[in-house]
């Protein structure tokens, strides 16, 4: 288990890369998703965001998206994922950013 080895599970980040599967992962990700309650890449707030992000890359974006930004961008699309989220600690908008964790 790569988590393991390292101390820590492993993250990935949404890019001018990234698909709506991409996207799905990180969210579900974010908001400790799990089962039932995980979104996938066809939900229709994952393939806004997604349109969102390729529209700011499209306009010149050239960093990756932070925790923050995607959390602020799931909570304009997808808000009635974030309150179902059982598991979801504080205010997803002020989701505590770690030195690394982007």
């Amino acid at each position: 288990d790569f988590g393991e080895i390292i101390g820590r599970a492993p993250k990935s980040v949404v890019s001018q890369y990234s698909g709506s599967s991409g996207i799905a992962w990180r969210i579900n990700d974010l908001l400790h998703l799990s089962g039932d309650e995980m979104v996938d890449k066809n939900h229709r707030g994952v393939l806004r965001v997604l349109q969102e992000v390729s529209q700011q890359y499209a306009e010149g974006r050239v960093t990756a998206f932070s925790d923050a930004e995607i959390m602020r961008l799931t909570n304009k699309y997808m808000s009635e994922v974030v309150a179902l989220s059982s598991k979801q600690v504080g205010t997803p908008v002020s989701h505590p950013l770690v030195e690394g964790d982007y």
